[in-house]
């Protein structure tokens, strides 16, 4: 069992480390939460993102096919950021 042992340690290989760190991926678009939950990426409310909505401070897109009442409502993220970005420097 010893010389299995040896064999183990000897075949096994480090990865190098990365160079550069890799990109951090944003979405264009985010949908908004459920009611009653908060957005995973930023933390704030399905209220507090129609409140930037209703304010004009965040861009929306509302996909809807024709003849049908309900659609989904998409949020530019990076206007999203930029509101909340907005708000702290304030």
């Amino acid at each position: 069992m010893p010389e299995l042992a040896g064999m183990l340690k000897t075949n096994i290989t480090r990865a190098a480390p990365p160079t550069q760190p890799a990109p951090i991926l944003q979405p264009t678009f985010v949908r908004l939460p459920r009611p009653g939950q908060r957005d995973l990426s930023t933390g704030l409310s399905r209220t507090a993102i129609y409140s930037l909505l209703a304010a004009g401070k965040v861009r929306s897109v509302s996909m809807r096919q024709k003849g049908v009442k309900r659609g989904i409502r998409l949020i530019d993220f990076k206007s999203l950021i930029a509101a909340i970005n907005s708000s702290e420097a304030a």
